[in-house]
């Protein structure tokens, strides 16, 4: 099971409503700025909301990320964010829950709270280079 690790990626250590620049960010390498500015010029292109599912999924993609789709168990039961080092090991990922993006990387789940319990929707892994 991945461990967990409190990160705030916040330049100014707020705490709610981005997720979604926080996880990528802690994924890509890229500094928060870059990552909000880059959500920001797709939105504005594509008439979206930076942290919209439509303009997150583009901006990874751009960024060289693959998206999967939601894994199951052989009973069909759903994976918890918890246990993604099962289907990346201790690569690094964006992984999607409820209402939530987080960042796996290092063998932990990087965020302000610990999501662990959650489901695993889709996931997104940095393409191999």
């Amino acid at each position: 099971m991945l461990s967990y690790v409190k990160v705030n990626l916040n330049p100014k250590n707020r705490k709610r409503d981005d997720c979604v620049v926080r996880a990528i960010a802690g994924a890509s390498g890229l500094s928060w700025d870059e990552v909000y500015r880059g959500l920001c010029e797709i939105g504005g292109k594509i008439k979206a909301m930076p942290n919209e599912k439509i303009t997150y999924e583009k901006y990874l993609s751009e960024i060289g990320f693959i998206k999967h789709p939601q894994p199951y168990k052989r009973d069909g039961t759903k994976y918890a964010v918890g246990e993604a080092d099962k289907l990346i090991g201790l690569d690094t990922a964006v992984i999607s829950l409820a209402n939530h993006l987080t960042v796996a990387k290092n063998g932990a789940i990087e965020d302000l709270w610990d999501c662990r319990r959650k489901r695993i929707g889709n996931y997104w892994t940095p393409l191999r280079r």
